[in-house]
């Protein structure tokens, strides 16, 4: 694929059927969008949330062969990353830009880099820049042909499916939910996909600790927390 521009149009060419994306990424609106673009180039997303330690980030991705790693120019993100790199020596990585996530309130932009703060590409031949993380149509995840791996094992769409249609039941177009899960979750996927369905709003924050999550709560009149 190319070595910078958008995601999706070129993940089918470049990769064959099948092959592992791990998406090492927080809750951002552009977790969503690579996650559908991988879907829908027939590909098999790896899912983790990049809060976890080391320890158990090397323990969970032991055994998978991504053929490209999706993730963010953040500094406490990236720094992670590169400490798992070599677990898999032949890997790409495209790096997407925090800016781009933007419009996030900037009191809220602040926090997340503390102790941080955005990373240029690395010196390494194996990075290249995402310019932009397109919307790909929800729909296009029935090339999903699961389960989908995750950090508390495997789903199936069967059962992913049951979860999304009883949290749909009790939506509706108004709502607004606040994601204190990961979206790497089961949680986190019946949230999103859920709220796609029915018209609700999801409330997405990178940080889950509870002082940002009652912020969010406060500014965001939230209807219903989901966790």
């Amino acid at each position: 694929m190319d070595s910078s521009g958008p995601l999706a149009g070129g993940l089918a060419q470049a990769l064959p059927a099948g092959a592992q994306v791990l998406l090492f990424l927080p809750n951002t609106p552009g977790w969503a969008r690579a996650f559908f673009a991988v879907l829908a180039a027939g590909l098999q997303p790896i899912l983790v949330d990049p809060r976890q330690s080391i320890d158990d980030l090397e323990a969970r991705l032991a055994t998978s062969r991504p053929a490209l790693i999706v993730t963010l120019d953040i500094g406490t993100v990236l720094d992670k990353l590169l400490r798992l790199l070599p677990l898999f020596p032949q890997v790409q990585v495209r790096l997407a830009r925090f800016a781009a996530e933007l419009p996030f309130p900037r009191n809220l932009l602040f926090p997340l880099l503390r102790g941080g703060g955005l990373a240029n590409v690395p010196d390494d031949p194996r990075f290249a820049r995402i310019e932009a993380l397109e919307a790909v149509p929800p729909d296009s995840s029935d090339a999903w042909q699961g389960p989908l791996i995750m950090p508390q094992g495997k789903v199936s769409q069967s059962d992913l499916a049951a979860d999304i249609a009883l949290l749909k039941a009790q939506a509706t177009a108004d709502d607004r939910w606040l994601l204190a899960a990961p979206l790497a979750s089961r949680a986190g996927l019946t949230a999103l996909f859920a709220a796609l369905d029915a018209g609700s709003t999801l409330l997405l924050n990178p940080r889950l600790d509870p002082s940002s999550l009652e912020k969010l709560a406060r500014q965001g009149r939230v209807t219903r927390r989901i966790e």
